[in-house]
C-alpha cells in the first residue's frame, strides 16, 4: 500500500526513532492491517464533539483520502492507495459497518458520513476489520457452508424486500453474514447468479442492476 504524505512523515519518524534505539541495519516493513494509529475525527463542524478513533493503516489512509477528496469510487480509492481490490473492499466495509463512511449505490461513490454519532468519544475501528482470505486457503467444507449461508441470506433478504438494487443487496448480505465469517463480494455475486440461473430459480433480473424475487419456485 502507498501511504499518504501525512502518514509517510509519521512512518519515517517512527522508523528513525526505532533505528536509533536498536540495530540500525534492521529492515522495517509495515504490516498495515496490524499497524495501528489514532486519528481525531470531527464529523460535523456544527457539533462540538471530537472522536479519537484507533484504526489500522488501511482504515486511516481511506479516511484521510476521503477528507482530502470527499467523493470517491472504490476503484479510485484503491488506485490512489495502490491497494488490492480485496483489501480495499474489506477496509471500506469495516468503516461502513461502524457508519464512519457512506456508499451511494446510485453513483457508486463513497463519502465520510457527516451525521456520524457515537456514545463514546474514544473508539476502536480496527476490531471491525476482517482480513480478506484467498478462496484457495479456505477449507472446502468450510467454504461450502459459507456458500449455503450466503445463498440463504440472499433468499431471505429478497423474500422480504422483493426488489433490490445489486449494491444494496450485496451490502445487506455482507452486513448479515460477516458477523459469522469473512464475506467477500465475489462469493455473493456467484451465489446471486446461481439463484438466477440454477435449477431452482429464486431471483430474476428486473434490469441490469436490479433483482426481483420469484414468488413461486418450480
Amino acid at each position: 500500500m502507498k501511504l499518504l504524505p501525512e502518514m509517510e512523515v509519521l512512518s519515517q519518524n517512527f522508523i528513525e526513532r526505532y533505528q536509533k534505539r536498536t540495530d540500525v541495519n534492521r529492515t522495517i516493513e509495515w504490516v498495515h492491517e496490524r499497524s495501528l494509529c489514532m486519528i481525531e475525527f470531527k464529523p460535523n463542524q456544527a457539533v462540538n464533539r471530537t472522536y479519537r478513533i484507533t484504526m489500522n493503516h488501511f482504515q486511516a489512509s481511506v479516511m484521510l483520502l476521503l477528507m482530502e477528496k470527499p467523493i470517491l469510487s472504490t476503484a479510485a480509492i484503491c488506485d490512489a492507495l495502490q491497494l488490492n481490490i480485496d483489501w480495499g473492499e474489506a477496509t471500506l466495509q469495516s468503516l461502513k459497518t461502524i457508519q464512519l463512511i457512506q456508499f451511494n449505490s446510485k453513483n457508486q461513490v463513497w463519502r465520510i458520513f457527516p451525521g456520524f454519532k457515537a456514545d463514546l468519544t474514544v473508539l476502536d475501528a480496527s476490531v471491525r476489520f476482517t482480513k480478506p482470505v484467498p478462496e484457495q486457503q479456505v477449507d472446502p467444507h468450510i467454504e461450502e457452508q459459507r456458500v449455503l449461508n450466503t445463498q440463504a441470506a440472499i433468499v431471505r433478504i429478497m423474500k422480504s424486500r422483493r426488489v433490490m438494487d445489486h449494491n444494496a443487496l450485496c451490502d445487506e448480505v455482507t452486513k448479515q453474514t460477516s458477523r459469522y465469517f469473512p464475506q467477500n463480494i465475489g462469493r455473493i455475486k456467484r451465489q446471486i447468479e446461481k439463484l438466477i440461473n440454477g435449477d431452482e430459480q429464486y431471483l430474476q433480473r428486473q434490469d441490469a442492476r436490479t433483482y426481483r424475487y420469484v414468488t413461486a419456485v418450480n
